[in-house]
């Protein structure tokens, strides 16, 4: 027995030798690889950081154009440039009469103001920016 156990103290010291080896350099693998890992994670976060910062310059120069585009100067100017419309002067009163009967107008007359009213509307849809113009939108010449 004593002999078995000398033999087994003999080749567990001929076997401790490589595995600590083995175990040590198990752990420095593991320790370059995590802060491999850490350092890639950290150069991720510092891009996206700078993407972020980029974002919010774009998103805040977007926001002072959407602004200005939608400011009343602009909206009156374009209005009077584009469909000619200006504010009514003094002089000019519309008046409505009550209780009369409009007379039927012709279907004929009736599509083409309906053409011209919708070929406005859209136009102002396209200038204030909540709506794109349709191709099929009837331009003032064909009218």
């Amino acid at each position: 027995m004593k002999i078995l156990r000398e033999n087994l103290a003999k080749g567990f010291s001929a076997i401790k030798l490589p595995l600590m080896i083995l175990l040590v350099s198990a752990f420095a693998i593991l320790f370059v690889w995590q802060r491999a890992y850490t350092l890639s994670l950290s150069r991720q976060i510092v891009s996206l950081q700078t993407q972020l910062r980029n974002l919010r310059v774009q998103n805040s120069t977007m926001e002072r154009q959407l602004s200005s585009l939608y400011s009343p100067d602009r909206i009156e100017s374009l209005a009077d440039e584009l469909c000619g419309l200006r504010y009514s002067r003094p002089e000019q009163k519309i008046y409505v009469a009550e209780n009369k009967q409009i007379p039927r107008i012709n279907s004929r007359w009736r599509k083409s103001i309906f053409a011209i009213r919708r070929y406005f509307s859209e136009k102002w849809a396209y200038i204030t920016g909540k709506r794109r113009p349709n191709k099929s939108i009837i331009g003032a010449g064909s009218l």
